[in-house]
């Protein structure tokens, strides 16, 4: 199928990208990387009536390192993240959720900033944020503003980002001495979106799990004594926190099925914040990166 008729501008300033925006009004979509929206538009199932490409605006992309934090530029690729020695090393968790997303012809062209505003629920990097407590720059009509992400993703595919307004960059914590991060997930082929999903962030006792791919947004839980724990109480608590998430049955798999593995990925999660690869391992294993 084609997509119905739309205008196409493709602005190289965020102001004018802003102003293209606000003047379209429900009209208008942002196009980042397209990996998202363009089989949307070409099924019929989003129909911009004006595209604002957002492509051509310098300073959106690549990766910062400032005073205690990491600010990631909504344009960067999945294959940037992947490929950034320095990222990788200071969080690895971010080069082994890049390695699960799609196919290589989607990370080449997929952006950070497109897949958190996009908000499936299946998808890495809105959980990863959360996980990390990380916080999206957002520019509008009245100028920049920080949102984190709990703050950010309203739903299935929907967020709290007003028709004018754009992701210029994700802004992470820097990890402190002895934080760990892992990311395990199940998939029906490599590269397929997410049937459950888990990010686990660590620092001695305390735990902080967020899990994607079950209900309509990510959904967390944490504990501060949970290392303490002897392993037959670790995997009660694994389980019980499953049988607490919001999970929704369709023709990939039930809701007790997720709520039942929520608790697997989650130990392999936690398993993965304990490697040095962060679970990029297993990925590479799955074939999921070329």
């Amino acid at each position: 199928m084609k997509p119905v008729a739309f205008r196409y501008h493709a602005p190289d300033t965020v102001q004018a990208a802003v102003g293209l925006l606000e003047e379209a009004g429900f009209e208008g979509k942002v196009l980042a990387g397209g990996q998202s929206l363009v089989p949307m538009m070409n099924f019929r199932l989003a129909r911009p009536g004006i595209l604002v490409d957002i492509r051509k605006v310098r300073g959106l992309s690549g990766v910062r390192f400032e005073s205690g934090y990491i600010v990631v530029g909504a344009l960067t690729t999945h294959e940037d993240i992947f490929l950034h020695e320095e990222l990788a090393h200071r969080l690895p968790v971010m080069r082994a959720a890049a390695a699960l997303i799609g196919h290589w012809g989607i990370r080449v062209r997929g952006t950070i900033g497109g897949s958190v505003a996009h908000a499936d629920p299946a998808a890495e990097w809105p959980a990863v944020m959360m996980a990390l407590s990380a916080s999206a720059l957002v520019s509008g009509p009245a100028g920049e503003r920080e949102v984190s992400m709990e703050e950010l993703v309203a739903g299935p595919l929907t967020t709290t980002l007003e028709p004018a307004d754009v992701v210029t960059a994700l802004k992470i914590p820097a990890p402190t001495a002895g934080e760990r991060t892992g990311i395990y997930e199940v998939a029906r082929r490599p590269g397929d979106f997410a049937l459950v999903g888990a990010v686990a962030k660590t620092k001695g006792d305390s735990v902080r799990l967020t899990w994607f791919g079950l209900g309509t947004v990510p959904q967390a839980r944490e504990s501060d004594s949970f290392g303490s724990l002897s392993e037959k109480a670790q995997a009660e608590q694994l389980s019980r926190w499953g049988e607490e998430l919001e999970a929704e049955s369709d023709l990939h798999a039930s809701a007790t099925w997720r709520k039942r593995v929520a608790a697997v990925v989650a130990r392999r999660a936690l398993s993965a914040a304990a490697s040095d690869d962060a679970g990029l391992e297993a990925g590479e294993r799955s074939g999921l990166h070329v």
